[in-house]
């Protein structure tokens, strides 16, 4: 099942096979083209050949997915949004109305692209801004990372993490859920010098 935009009415779940809701809403899906469970597809949009959109994603009115781009579990793609050839959008990412995604770009998860904002081919993160569950993490591609209101290096977060977060009284599934933001920067950080 996915929901499609039916006006004065809303979001409405369709079944995937219903090739004349998706024809008047002028909606193309390509061959091989995945949808995920929940996903929600405006009118207009086109879906290229192999693309993927993972479970409860969002794809906004006029938006273009290119062929073999893969769009994460819960990921919101703007309206008049262009997703580049095999580009990578992360689980539960933002991408701004207008904005345009260059082929095989890779936005990671939670990531906040804003609208009509311009990312390039074969683009990938240098700055990493999360919104997780308590505090917000913010990584501007140094060896720091800043958790709320604390900063430290990559190896400080790796290293003093726990007890920071059991001083601000996090619980152990935060605990797990920022050692993953934390260990995620730190490939992303190991990698950016590595290309260097």
């Amino acid at each position: 099942m996915i929901y499609l935009w039916v006006r004065g009415y809303g979001w409405k779940e369709f079944d995937l096979s219903d090739k004349n809701a998706l024809d008047e809403r002028t909606i193309k899906i390509g061959d091989g083209a995945k949808i995920g469970n929940g996903a929600e597809i405006g009118d207009r949009a086109e879906i290229g050949n192999g693309a993927e959109i993972g479970d409860g994603a969002k794809i906004g009115n006029g938006a273009e997915i290119g062929d073999g781009a893969k769009i994460g579990n819960g990921a919101e793609i703007g309206d008049r949004a262009k997703i580049g050839y095999r580009a990578e959008i992360g689980y539960r990412a933002e991408i701004g109305d207008g904005a345009k995604i260059g082929n095989g770009a890779e936005i990671g998860d939670r990531a906040e692209i804003g609208d009509r904002a311009e990312i390039g081919n074969g683009a990938e993160p240098v700055c990493i801004y999360i919104t997780g569950s308590r505090h917000r993490l913010a990584y501007w591609g140094d060896d720091r990372i800043d958790i709320g209101c604390r900063s430290l290096s990559i190896s400080g977060w790796l290293e003093d993490g726990l007890s920071v977060a059991q001083g601000e009284g996090y619980s152990e599934a935060e605990i797990d859920e920022y050692r993953g933001y934390v260990e995620f920067v730190n490939r992303v950080h190991g990698e950016k010098q590595d290309a260097q």
